[in-house]
C-alpha cells in the first residue's frame, strides 16, 4: 500500500508539473509540487 502511494503522489507530481510547465513561468522556473501559492 506504501508503494502504491508513492507512485500515486509521484504521478500526481509529475501531472501538475507538467501542467506549469506548459503554461507561462512566472517566478518559478522549476516547479517541484504542482501547486504553490499564487
Amino acid at each position: 500500500m506504501r508503494t502504491y502511494l508513492i507512485v500515486l503522489a509521484m504521478t500526481c507530481a509529475a501531472f501538475f508539473g507538467a501542467i506549469e510547465y506548459t503554461k507561462p513561468a512566472k517566478d518559478q522556473p522549476m516547479v517541484i509540487i504542482g501547486y504553490q501559492d499564487e
